[in-house]
């Protein structure tokens, strides 16, 4: 048997936290808990215990001296005139950092911050990857999608660069941009399903799907689509694309964006067919309100709706959905519903031990 934690596992280089998250994880181990101490010297870092903190200080002096310097910088640009360090190579290592790192998750797949490793960073990209990484504390750990047909080594492991979850031009309009590649991976040669991600409602029967064109026919009635329904679902995407900006951006309070999904989700209705990709990010901001207010009928609508979007295109051992069922599983426990609890729970144990306990 291949062995997972010395193939498909790494200590993380280095990482970094993001700034809302610097005073909830230890600095050393990345430990979480309310027992968190502040670094004396910075005051911008935390740690676990005593003897964290000693492991860490070789990397953290140098942050530290930094980190209270850096209140002077804008002092230190005039009154000194020396650039210890010069401006391209900055540059370098920003693109390095950029092109390398992995965004760094906590256990509910949360992004806290980015990190880099040596060898991981070597796996090639794909729009359908068959692994996914996760973290035990500092160790990186690529997990199987699929774990009946994991891959056997890191040449044949492939993770997404990006969030994979978007329609075929916006993937390989960001791949290009960011990682200066064309893809040609096996998620962006297969029409069928990169149509299916951007399918549109069927008026006629209701159940089959149409491709994004004007000339479609459902895939279930052979329908063809008329002007005025191209029109509406044209407009339907338009919506989604400037509406999912907004989703996604950091610069917009939690109350617009929910006011905006549940806008958009009407917008979807006869118009976006229920596997489109384009629909997850207003579904995503309405499941996490959902659970952050606590109306638990409102997790299971929008985390279901979520779970049958994501399943279309993620293997069913993919971290992602495992995240998914389980939150869903805790709802369904929380109103008494077992039986749907249990039957939601079925197949996620494997592939959490492969992120957990290898």
């Amino acid at each position: 048997m291949m062995n997972y934690e010395e193939d498909f596992a790494e200590e993380v280089f280095c990482f970094a936290l993001a700034p809302n998250y610097l005073l909830s994880y230890c600095h050393g181990c990345l430990k979480d808990g309310s027992e968190l101490k502040k670094c004396t010297g910075c005051r911008m870092f935390v740690y676990c215990s005593t003897d964290c903190q000693k492991k860490d200080w070789r990397m953290h002096k140098v942050e530290c001296a930094s980190c209270k310097a850096c209140q002077f910088l804008e002092d230190f640009k005039v009154f000194f005139d020396k650039q210890v360090v010069k401006d391209y190579v900055i540059k370098r290592l920003c693109k390095v950092v950029c092109v390398n790192s992995f965004s760094l998750t906590n256990q509910y797949s949360v992004s806290i911050g980015i990190s880099l490793c040596i060898r991981l960073s070597a796996i090639d990209h794909s729009c359908r990857p068959n692994v996914r990484y996760a973290y035990r504390m500092t160790t990186a750990v690529m997990v199987p999608t699929l774990c009946s047909r994991a891959p056997i080594s890191l040449n044949d492991a492939r993770h997404s660069y990006i969030n994979e979850l978007l329609p075929k031009s916006l993937r390989q309009e960001i791949l290009k941009r960011d990682y200066n590649f064309d893809c040609e991976c096996e998620g962006c040669l297969d029409d069928e399903r990169n149509d299916r991600m951007e399918a549109w409602y069927c008026i006629n029967c209701q159940d089959g799907w149409l491709a994004p064109r004007e000339d479609a026919k459902c895939t279930s009635c052979n329908w063809t689509i008329d002007v005025d329904h191209f029109e509406l679902c044209r407009v339907a995407v338009e919506s989604a694309l400037a509406g999912n900006k907004v989703l996604e951006s950091g610069s917009y309070k939690l109350e617009s964006k929910v006011l905006l999904a549940n806008k958009l989700v009407s917008v979807f209705k006869e118009t976006l067919h229920e596997f489109n990709v384009l629909r997850i990010p207003s579904l995503r901001i309405l499941y996490e309100n959902a659970i952050a207010e606590k109306r638990t009928m409102d997790m299971l609508t929008f985390g279901s709706e979520l779970l049958r979007v994501q399943s279309q295109f993620q293997d069913e051992d993919d971290l992602a959905i495992c995240h998914l069922k389980y939150g869903l599983a805790q709802a369904y426990k929380s109103v008494g519903s077992d039986d749907d609890c249990r039957k939601m729970l079925s197949g996620v144990p494997e592939a959490i031990y492969f992120s957990l306990f290898l």
